[in-house]
């Protein structure tokens, strides 16, 4: 399996989506008191549905954007109380599939990476039953 990492001085220079800035909640947190892995994949998730709900690309229920392969590797703890600053870019962009990239940090201490992630998305035709192309809408938000 390749790598799929992205460390910060490479998300620089692709293509940034968006931003988003979160309080952290007390529920959050893990028995160890930091914030749970499980967290850092439910903001992932809250920054695509904030790129590709605001142009409207969910609603069509004929197509369905289903997650392939998702990672994210652990640098520096995000801490409680305070708020993540998640950045979503775009890495790769295929003909039936798109890869995004997230940093976050603290809004705190913005310039210290605390986390990097990616996820595979694939577009799929739930009544053909396989992979299509990234409609136009996507590829023109992501190229």
């Amino acid at each position: 399996m390749k790598q799929l990492w992205l460390h910060q001085r490479l998300m620089t220079a692709l293509k940034h989506l968006n931003t988003l800035t979160v309080a952290l909640r007390w529920l959050d947190l893990d028995a160890y008191g930091h914030v749970g892995n499980s967290r850092y994949y439910d903001l992932m998730t809250d920054a695509r549905v904030a790129l590709l709900g605001a142009e409207a690309v969910l609603t069509d229920r004929t197509k369905q954007y289903v997650v392939a392969e998702s990672g994210c590797r652990f640098l520096q703890p995000l801490h409680y109380p305070g708020k993540v600053i998640v950045k979503q870019f775009c890495k790769k962009l295929g003909n039936s599939s798109f890869t995004l990239g997230y940093e976050f940090s603290m809004e705190s201490d913005p310039e210290t990476l605390c986390a990097e992630g990616f996820v595979v998305i694939v577009s799929y035709d739930a009544k053909l039953k396989k992979a299509v192309r990234v409609p136009e809408v996507i590829r023109s938000l992501l190229a």
